[in-house]
């Protein structure tokens, strides 16, 4: 009477086995596509404001002056800006926001956008 029983609880268990990985998997790929969305600090000029965010232009800053402070020591007096990456920003939220403004602003890489014939890289203000 007892093996009569044994293979019904094998398929049981089989079947909750199968539903277990799956609902784990999805879990995994779930928190996997959050986690390596690395937070990183945008750095630029805003090229253009959108209704729902700004277009930047990042750069990097090459010293193009030197001068001497009160003590004597060397130091840098001017920087020549030299565009690097431009990415759009959404959910970015100034009202006062303003074309040819400098931001540094905390955000995570989202996708990519469309903007005048261009793909940018997308990115969303924490």
């Amino acid at each position: 009477m007892k093996l009569k029983f044994f293979p019904i609880l094998l398929v049981i268990i089989a079947a909750s086995g199968c539903r277990n990985e799956a609902q784990t998997n999805s879990a995994i790929i779930i928190s996997t596509n959050t986690v390596t969305a690395r937070r990183e600090n945008i750095n630029g000029d805003i090229v253009a404001v959108l209704n729902n965010g700004i277009v930047v232009q990042e750069f990097t800053k090459t010293p193009a002056a030197y001068g001497h402070n009160e003590y004597g020591q060397r130091i840098v007096t001017a920087f020549t800006k030299t565009p690097s990456l431009k990415l759009v920003l959404i959910n970015y939220k100034n009202a006062n926001a303003a074309v040819g403004e400098t931001i540094l602003e905390p955000a995570r890489r989202f996708g990519t956008a469309k903007y005048n014939g261009e793909v940018l890289e997308l990115w969303k203000k924490d």
